[in-house]
């Protein structure tokens, strides 16, 4: 079996640091590997240090430090299984468990109209924002560059699809219910402090967690069938697809995107977009989607029939790993 530090020697090629990024990422890469190389196993399928080698390795730098510092700081093995157990539900879990359950865009009425209807605040927020996404993004889905089907002003020869608003981080993590408080900020401070370059979204409805998108890349984008990774050019993002990706539409979907910048509205976040990667490109490095499925699958369905499409930040509190 290879070594932690072989395991690990891939990760020295990060093309998008700096010199004085990439000496900030040695040092903690030496660290974590350190620290997970006196790791002892519980069994043959203790994959505790291959799945905290994997969040390391797609973590951005400052939180590449952080996890290195609380993986040093574990003073034995049961608080390094207990470091991956806490990442594997306040990191993973909230992003699988409410994956897929944005609304679609509304493309009919004024905004005015949309603002005069009986909605609570959020909701409100909620449908300007979709609207002004819609508007943001010039009627067109920020992969494919295909053109809204309702809308009037396209192209005459503009290939079409029906647009989705679609959530970067799931529209869970914007809200809570009072009974999901705790459970909310839990969430959001592993968020931070690994991802310190995102803060906690208020109020609900931010333009730059909304991104337009065919209707029929809206369930592998949230669900983490492709993520847009970062390229050292700005506003360049490559598509990056896994397995799980319907293959129809990779005659739509190009290597390379560019998401234009808007004089007026807010882009999508490229900090938010890193998440939505690293968390994509640490579910398929370790297989943790699937794992946590069943095991909703197995508290849910097994028990009160509850779909895990309906779970919400609560659950939470119930996740044995």
């Amino acid at each position: 079996m290879d070594s932690i530090s072989d395991i690990l020697l891939d990760d020295l090629s990060q093309p998008n640091l700096n010199q004085a990024q990439f000496e900030t990422y040695k040092t903690a890469r030496q660290k974590i590997v350190a620290r997970l190389g006196t790791y002892q196993s519980l069994n043959d399928d203790d994959d505790t240090v291959y799945f905290l080698r994997a969040v390391f390795r797609f973590l951005p730098t400052q939180g590449q430090v952080q996890l290195a510092d609380d993986a040093s700081d574990c003073n034995d093995d049961d608080e390094i299984r207990e470091l991956a157990s806490h990442l594997d539900t306040y990191l993973l879990w909230p992003m699988i468990a409410t994956c897929g359950t944005t609304p679609p865009l509304e493309t009919e009425g004024s905004m005015e109209n949309i603002l005069s209807r009986d909605l609570n605040l959020a909701a409100r927020r909620l449908s300007v924002s979709r609207r002004i996404c819609l508007q943001r993004d010039n009627h067109q889905c920020v992969v494919t560059k295909a053109w809204d089907t309702n809308h009037s002003h396209r192209p005459s020869a503009a290939l079409t699809t029906h647009l989705d608003a679609v959530h970067i981080l799931p529209f869970s993590l914007e809200s809570h219910r009072d009974d999901e408080r705790q459970e909310y900020f839990r969430v959001w401070r592993c968020l931070r402090r690994y991802f310190p370059n995102i803060h906690e979204f208020s109020p609900p409805g931010r333009i730059d967690n909304i991104i337009s998108m065919a209707s029929a890349l809206h369930r592998d984008f949230s669900t983490f069938a492709f993520v847009l990774e970062q390229t050292q050019v700005p506003n360049s993002y490559r598509v990056k697809t896994f397995p799980r990706f319907q293959t129809f539409h990779l005659r739509f979907v190009p290597a390379f995107i560019t998401i234009a910048s808007h004089p007026q509205y807010d882009s999508p976040s490229r900090n938010l977009l890193a998440v939505h990667a690293a968390v994509g490109n640490i579910l398929h490095a370790t297989g943790r989607d699937e794992r946590i499925k069943e095991r909703m699958h197995l508290r849910h369905n097994g028990t009160d029939g509850t779909n895990v499409e309906d779970l919400s930040l609560s659950d939470l509190s119930l996740v044995e790993i």
